[in-house]
């Protein structure tokens, strides 16, 4: 079975009301000075990057439209308080979801990660990809997560475990011949044969399902467990066609006897479970976009 990608997913409340149209002429026109975009086809073959910033430059890399859509319309949409939910994207033409792209931009002054990530990104995405975007509602298939049956419950987050860092802003280096500080909240894959670790620290059963199993499932994931406080996470499952992981070159196999799903290793491992249900939710639809000229 050939490897695939996540799809989309997660979307959240953004505090919007009808239908609200971003173009060149009503984005905020903060912009780039200079800006490349060329093709990434290889980066399929490789593990995706992180991103990297430094003071007034933006450096994205195997990064689809799609996904810089979520980015720059929907968790930077106020460039001062990222939302962790990332849209629902629809629309536009197949290739939104697999060409794959590698932008440096470079800014004058020092702007903000938010500035970069949000309205300088949504200029970029409309002056070199001619996109025009506009918010919907769409009632869809979710999921609620629950407490499954109080003999396994989540681990309270360890004080100290977890740096917490203002997202709006890059983090420091850090210190010559140091590793990087574990982030407060950002999953940290592993693989371990045919299945997938994933530890999060010092985050909450809200953002962990936002956030996270969002994107993982390609379906929005509500928080109804009830559980208040910051926890520490530690789970692994068996990828296969209902959860592929983006940007990770794992492939997919055939199943075998002892894979574990996302489904039960939720509820084994984190005492959490997931029920299928129904509810409105706010998208963000492609209206028109073209491939940009590369540089």
């Amino acid at each position: 079975m050939r490897m695939r990608t996540i799809g989309k997913a997660l979307v959240l409340a953004m505090a919007v009301s009808g239908t609200a149209v971003f173009s060149a002429a009503s984005a905020q026109k903060a912009a780039f000075e200079v800006a490349s975009i060329k093709s990434d086809p290889g980066c399929t073959t490789r593990p995706r990057m992180a991103q990297s910033m430094s003071p007034g430059r933006l450096n994205l890399d195997c990064i689809t439209l799609h996904d810089l859509v979520e980015y720059a319309y929907g968790v930077w949409s106020n460039p001062d308080n990222p939302n962790p939910k990332h849209p629902d994207v629809r629309g536009g033409p197949s290739w939104v979801n697999s060409d794959r792209y590698a932008i440096t931009a470079t800014a004058s002054g020092n702007p903000s990660r938010g500035q970069m990530n949000g309205p300088m990104l949504r200029t970029l995405l409309e002056e070199r990809f001619a996109l025009k975007v506009h918010r919907d509602s769409e009632v869809v298939p979710v999921y609620l997560l629950t407490l499954a049956n109080g003999r396994v419950k989540p681990t309270p987050a360890q004080v100290g475990r977890c740096v917490r860092s203002d997202p709006t802003q890059s983090p420091p280096p850090p210190a010559p011949g140091e590793p990087p500080p574990t982030v407060c909240g950002r999953p940290i894959p592993s693989p371990k044969g045919r299945n997938v670790a994933f530890d999060e620290f010092g985050i909450s059963i809200a953002d962990f399902a936002d956030g996270f199993l969002s994107r993982i499932l390609n379906r929005v994931v509500i928080d109804k467990t009830g559980a208040a406080g910051l926890f520490d996470l530690h789970f692994e499952f068996t990828p296969n066609d209902v959860t592929p992981l983006r940007g990770t070159p794992l492939p997919v196999s055939p199943a075998g006897e002892n894979d574990i799903s996302i489904f039960t290793a939720l509820e084994q491992q984190l005492g959490l479970k997931l029920e299928s249900n129904k509810a409105p939710i706010e998208v963000l639809v492609i209206d028109s976009v073209q491939r940009p000229s590369e540089n």
